[in-house]
């Protein structure tokens, strides 16, 4: 704070605050003023934070760890925020997810632990729960203060393995990766039978690349998307280049622009990635499903992966980002406003 305006506004008589009364009561505005430094200092509320908003919103924040090059992320995790999910802002990146197909010819039959029950005995009492149930403390058994014995009932019970849980014949759609929503982000995923990377570049230009998966797919695949970075244009966007990998081999892309066919490229199409964050707040990354407002217009949210298992996406980057202007990250973030 640069400036200090020493005003004493009354609030009971003058709820709208019009008659400044500084002059009326010095001492009492001194006092005031001293009661707000005495709390100011006591939780820790000094120094005043005058940062201009783009250094607010676009300087780095203490994480709990280190920035890296590679990051796993597995299904059934919660929303990552933006702050703390891998950052590919101006660098070269590398997305690949692990899926399981079914596999139509496998009848093996296992058998997985299972618990059918329990018993608890407090104070001589016994107490009998059946099948897994979540109770509120107030429904539960009373143990405080006394001596108790938990017994559990587990037996064991047969189930298809995790490969073949899907449904045989069942389609494969859905989301496998997505960081971001419809104004800024991008989402590797599956659909009508074609592998498909979208890069929304805040809201204007939903660049995607497809190809086709491959036919009565068995067993583990990896699906990957690669940005090779090439440069800058003149808006601090980072233009570069982006390839589909089906276990590890280049595939032949055809590359659309908000829905319209461009061309198709043996192996990679120019793409280009927004220089700022995709959202002030929300949209982070997920696995497994696009839990905000959908990055492609070719799903809808959520978007969620089925037919196959993920089994995790692990998300590699370059450091190649060059240095960092907290005013033009800011500026991008606002880009489209």
């Amino acid at each position: 704070m640069t400036q200090l305006k020493d005003r004493y506004p009354s609030f009971g008589a003058d709820p709208t605050q019009c008659k400044d009364l500084a002059a009326q009561f010095p001492e009492k505005l001194e006092e005031m003023k001293n009661i707000w430094f005495a709390q100011a200092g006591k939780y820790n509320g000094l120094p005043l934070d005058d940062r201009s908003t783009s250094a607010v919103l676009g300087e780095p924040r203490p994480q709990l760890s280190e920035p890296r090059n590679e990051y796993t992320y597995y299904p059934g995790c919660s929303e990552v925020p933006e702050a703390v999910a891998v950052n590919i802002r101006g660098r070269s990146y590398k997305i690949t997810a692990t899926v399981c197909f079914s596999d139509s010819d496998s009848e093996e039959i296992s058998t997985v632990p299972a618990i059918q029950g329990m018993t608890l005995s407090v104070g001589g009492q016994l107490h009998q729960i059946s099948g897994p149930m979540d109770l509120s403390q107030g429904a539960t058994i009373n143990i405080d203060g006394r001596s108790y014995n938990i017994k559990t009932v587990v037996e064991k019970v047969q189930t298809l393995p995790a490969k073949v849980l899907p449904e045989l014949n069942q389609q494969v759609k859905g989301v496998l990766f997505a960081h971001g929503g419809r104004f800024g982000g991008h989402s590797l995923y599956i659909h009508e039978n074609q592998l498909c990377y979208v890069y929304n570049w805040l809201g204007q230009y939903e660049q995607k690349v497809s190809c086709p998966l491959p036919e009565n797919p068995s067993g583990s695949y990896l699906f990957s998307v690669k940005f090779d970075k090439t440069g800058t244009d003149e808006q601090n966007s980072t233009l570069g280049n982006v390839s589909l990998y089906i276990n590890d081999r280049p595939q032949s892309v055809i590359i659309t622009t908000n829905g319209m066919s461009l061309r198709s490229y043996a192996d990679k199409a120019p793409f280009k990635t927004q220089p700022g964050k995709f959202s002030l707040s929300g949209e982070g990354l997920n696995v497994g499903r696009d839990g905000g407002q959908p990055v492609s217009r070719d799903y809808e949210s959520p978007g969620e992966f089925e037919g196959a298992t993920i089994e995790q996406v692990v998300v590699y980057v370059e450091n190649d980002q060059g240095e960092t202007n907290t005013d033009k990250e800011f500026a991008g973030m606002l880009w489209r406003d």
